[in-house]
């Protein structure tokens, strides 16, 4: 047996200041600690740090915080400046020394060899994080990385208090916390308020007062249907002196068709949205219909555990109806194509992986496509692991060659059944219409156009003349179509402009005349072996790793819900996102909802709740509103309203200088946010009040 296993042996069954020691000479064997003495020099001295910069210990000594939690203070430090080269992934790690952990395994040592609980004098890390100008400092010098004095300080703490370790804080289940007791009983309207208010006394902080009433309506409206309120429902609101005034505004816009649409807008973004392919020239396709059935699942207040299903695995629901197979156009969003030349696999492998990085990070806030090549570098995730995940979506039926496959490709074709035919058929009108004016004004070459007309102006001679002389409102279509004619001839881009255009309208007016448009949907192939990609190239394929389909071990487990002894399916992998053992789900939307509302998450990290993620502002109140959406059903419209009624929601955003200096990002919610409003609704603000929406 080597030496390094016998001491990890030893490590097992001794005290842990013992393993602290056998961590030592397991170091200096593999090279990590030089020492000239053949004897542990702590039988000699009980400091080593004489060999470190004394002053700057003394120095970062003074920054260290009063109480140090392993999550929200250590973790971090250790996953930006250590986990890179001592952290989960196993083929690059240095040293054999792993920092993520305290022991797990016999082929390296975990952090408790360098790091002696109770005494970071006697502790290797602290020394060498101390180190300057020497082969020893860690960071390396030539890394660029670097620890500032404060957060050396922590690690000392840390490590005086007794180097607990704890999972990461996303990866336990979330529980109902008790609700805090607070000083000012008068301002919470929900427990909401309780817990950002228990936050700012112990900070010694106040809440701002609440916003008047003509923007708490504005507020209200932009958010909830993305549009403003109209002269009559503002003086309504001003007008109703009843308690419930706010709450009946609240429930009104919550019931309006425009609150799916707003909710949407946020969702479209998450599922990479378009209408058109991506790739190659970046054609029309139809993706729409899946669109009009997420705005009808947010109006329904359709349960997101349902929600989630559907859009996974609608397709495999037994007697699944249209609808449901309609619902996993959320799958095939991602950028294809249909260019002569491709390789259909390339591309069949580049689309699952969209797919395992979408539902990796929509759903469970993970970044899961860094394992696609080599194991994570930050979180617990193995490459390997990576291609259970991958296996889940392997098996469906989806061509390398993209959308226009002939009926090779699993599509839907459907008369409008979330609208009725009359609004399907003016829709479509109302879209060929608008493509009707980009063939005369193409969005792209709007300002070439314009640029062109100025050079030729003064020598343009007949119609052309009287075309450019006329101001552009007043001129005829005829006009128009003489200056295209004439600008074309200096550039090609203007007949791919056109000729793109007209395919999308011959497309739309096929499904005018025809009363149905088509979405491209999810469907099973059938069984097949999943192998790990080396380093994630299609054609590489490592047939001594072969997968089945599971997610990673740090997650519970996947069962098969149907026949024992199965791999598991993308349904199984669908209803287990929203079990109530999975820690993640519950936490990711409901902090995706709350984003939404205050411009920031309880996590300002949306897509990531691993290690390189943001620790929660607000813990307790992140576990509180997860539980309670579990338990509630899943109820989204019940999770807005709990948000928007509350004292938090309703502050001005007016503040202090002294207020935003003592909390600039507005992390403990002391006031609004300052919001901007996205693109979209900038638009639709400004053609509402104009009345031309």
């Amino acid at each position: 047996m080597s030496r390094f296993n016998q001491c990890l042996r030893i490590a097992r069954v001794v005290s842990v200041p013992a393993v602290a020691l056998c961590g030592v000479a397991v170091l200096t064997w593999v090279g990590l600690v030089t020492f000239t003495a053949p004897t542990d020099p702590r039988a000699q001295s009980p400091s080593i740090t004489p060999i470190a910069d004394q002053a700057a210990i003394k120095q970062a000594d003074g920054k260290a915080k009063a109480s140090i939690d392993f999550n929200r203070d250590v973790r971090p430090i250790l996953s930006d400046k250590c986990f890179s080269c001592h952290g989960p992934d196993n083929h690059d790690r240095k040293a054999k020394l792993r920092l993520d952990v305290t022991d797990d395994g016999e082929d390296y040592a975990g952090a408790y060899a360098v790091i002696e609980p109770g005494k970071p004098d006697a502790s290797d890390l602290i020394d060498r994080i101390h180190r300057t100008k020497s082969k020893l400092q860690m960071p390396p010098a030539d890394s660029g990385l670097k620890l500032s004095d404060e957060e050396k300080a922590t690690l000392r703490q840390w490590i005086i208090e007794g180097a607990k370790y704890n999972q990461h804080w996303s990866l336990n289940a979330p529980r109902p916390p008790a609700l805090p007791k607070v000083a000012d009983q008068r301002w919470p309207r929900n427990d909401i308020d309780r817990f950002v208010l228990s936050h700012l006394e112990a900070r010694g902080l106040r809440p701002s007062e609440e916003a008047s009433r003509p923007t708490l309506i504005r507020r209200l409206t932009l958010d909830l249907t993305g549009l403003p309120p109209t002269a009559e429902e503002i003086d309504a609101f001003l007008a109703d002196k009843s308690p419930d005034a706010y709450e009946k505004v609240v429930d009104r816009l919550l019931a309006s068709r425009h609150f799916g649409e707003r909710m949407a807008l946020t969702w479209l973004d998450a599922a990479r949205y378009a209408d058109t392919n991506g790739f190659s020239i970046d054609d029309h396709r139809d993706m729409w219909l899946w669109r009009e059935w997420v705005i009808d699942a947010y109006n329904r207040n359709m349960p997101y555990d349902q929600f989630v299903l559907e859009q996974l695995a609608g397709d495999l629901l037994p007697d699944a109806t249209d609808m449901q197979r309609l619902a996993t156009g959320f799958l095939r969003n991602s950028m294809n194509t249909h260019e002569g030349g491709t390789i259909p696999e390339e591309y069949r492998v580049i689309y699952i992986a969209d797919k395992v990085d979408t539902v990796s990070t929509v759903f469970l806030g993970l970044t899961m496509r860094c394992a696609q090549c080599h194991d994570h570098k930050y979180d617990p995730i193995s490459q390997n692991e990576y291609y259970q995940f991958y296996a889940f979506f392997d098996t469906a039926h989806e061509p390398g060659m993209g959308a226009t496959n002939g009926n090779t490709d699993p599509v839907i074709r459907m008369d409008g059944p979330i609208t009725d035919s009359a609004t399907f058929k003016q829709d479509l009108e109302l879209r060929i219409a608008t493509l009707n004016r980009y063939i005369l004004h193409p969005p792209d070459l709007v300002e070439p156009r314009a640029l062109w007309e100025q050079e030729v102006r003064d020598k343009a001679e007949d119609e052309l003349a009287d075309a450019i002389k006329t101001p552009a409102a007043d001129r005829t279509d005829e006009q128009w179509k003489k200056i295209n004619d004439e600008f074309g001839k200096t550039t090609n881009l203007l007949e791919r402009h056109v000729s793109t255009i007209k395919r999308e309208i011959t497309v739309l007016e096929n499904d005018l005349k025809a009363g149905k448009s088509s979405v491209m949907v999810m469907k099973e192939q059938g069984p097949r072996q999943t192998y790990v990609l080396t380093r994630g190239q299609y054609d590489q394929q490592d047939k001594n790793q072969p997968v089945i389909a599971g997610v990673p071990v740090m997650l519970p487990t996947v069962k098969p819900g149907d026949v024992a002894g199965a791999a598991p399916t993308r349904l199984d992998l669908a209803q287990w996102l929203t079990r109530e053992d999975n820690p993640l789900t519950a936490r990711v939307a409901v902090n995706r909802t709350w984003q939404q509302f205050f411009g920031r998450g309880l996590v300002s990290t949306p897509n990531d709740f691993g290690s390189q993620g943001a620790y929660p502002t607000h813990p307790e109140l992140l576990d509180h509103l997860a539980v309670q959406y579990v338990q509630g059903g899943w109820d989204t419209k019940s999770l807005i309203k709990s948000i928007v009624m509350s004292a938090t929601y309703r502050q001005t955003s007016n503040a202090s200088r002294s207020a935003i200096e003592a909390d600039p990002n507005n992390e403990q919610l002391a006031r609004m946010a300052r919001l901007r409003l996205p693109a979209e609704l900038i638009r639709d603000n400004a053609l509402a009040i104009a009345g031309k929406l």
